[in-house]
Formats: structure tokens, sequence, C-alpha cells
């Protein structure tokens, strides 16, 4: 917005005026979207309203500043972004973000099994559904506590879908010790 002043100074040698255009510019920073998300996942932010942005705090965010950008989001973090223009005008506005707190998920410690023994599985998970993941055959893929075969190192991935739909896994590794002795 552009306004225009009148000076006018006088005294007893006379007088002398003038005028000046003032431009006042005016800057109001935005973002978006406001969400809630799950804790560790990726989501693309956004922020207008001017010529240069920085977010915080920069590392959570892929490109801090950028206009747009990918947000890691960490539960208890508040998100905001400055915006300023080529005049060095600026303003700021906090990004709206619920995160849910991590799922809790452990597959158990990894192990060395003697060939021919069957594997135990026992994770740990929160409350929700789980899911054992695995190219071996499982005796039971959505309990916590199961049994496996393996004739070489295989991975477990125990996967949890948590009461808010995010999902969380862990991965153990099974590898076979000693030697197996083939006779000619």
């Amino acid at each position: 917005k552009s306004t225009t002043y009148f000076l006018l100074a006088q005294n007893q040698c006379g007088s002398v005026s003038d005028t000046m255009n003032v431009t006042v510019n005016r800057i109001e920073a935005t973002v978006g979207p406001s969400s809630v998300v799950c804790a560790f996942d990726t989501l693309e932010v956004f922020a207008e309203g001017g010529t240069y942005y920085k977010w915080t705090p920069p590392e959570d965010f892929s490109h801090p500043d950028s206009a747009g950008t990918r947000l890691i989001p960490k539960p208890g973090r508040v998100y905001s972004v400055m915006v300023s223009d080529e005049n060095g005008c600026a303003d700021s506005d906090t990004l709206l973000l619920n995160t849910y707190k991590a799922g809790f998920v452990n597959a158990g410690p990894d192990q060395f099994i003697v060939f021919g023994e069957p594997v135990k599985l026992f994770g740990i998970a929160d409350p929700g559904r789980v899911k054992w993941i695995s190219d071996r055959w499982l005796s039971c893929d959505t309990c916590l506590q199961t049994n496996s075969y393996t004739d070489t190192t295989a991975f477990f991935v125990l996967k949890l879908v948590d009461k808010n739909g995010c999902e969380y896994a862990d991965t153990m590794k099974v590898q076979l010790e000693g030697s197996l002795y083939l006779p000619n």
C-alpha cells in the first residue's frame, strides 16, 4: 500500500514544501497442511507469502530453505517457518501438526541356530495388529510368539499396525552356525 505525505515547513524567512511517497510492503506467511501424522512418516509441507523461507528446526526438513519441502516429524516438536522478501520484510507461521507417539515393535535379537533346529520367534509390540513377514514357513504369522524352520540365513520382519493406523516394523536375522558334513 502506498501513501503520499506532504511536508510544509514555514518560518520568518519563508516556506518550503516537499512530498514523500511511502510504500509499505506487507508480508503474510502461510503454511500447510495442518495434519495428524504417524511418527517418522514423511509429510510434504509448503509455505507461501514471500521470496525466502527458513524452516525450523532445520534438521527435520529435507530442504529447510525452500517453500516446499519434506518433513519427517518427531513427536513433541513445534515446526515453524520464517518467510521474508527482498525488502527485508518478514513474517512467521507455525505448522499445526499432531504427531502420534511412535509405536513399539521388537522382533527379538538376531539368532544363531544349528541346522535342523526350529527358529523360535518371540516378538514384543504395542497393542494393534501384528504380522510376521518372511519367505519361510511360519506356524502363525499373526502371533507374537511363533516357530519357523530355515536351512539358510533368513530374515523375519515383525510388522505392527497400531490403533491409529500407523505402521512400524523391526527385523531380526537368523543364521546357521556350525558346518554341515556331506560324505562322498
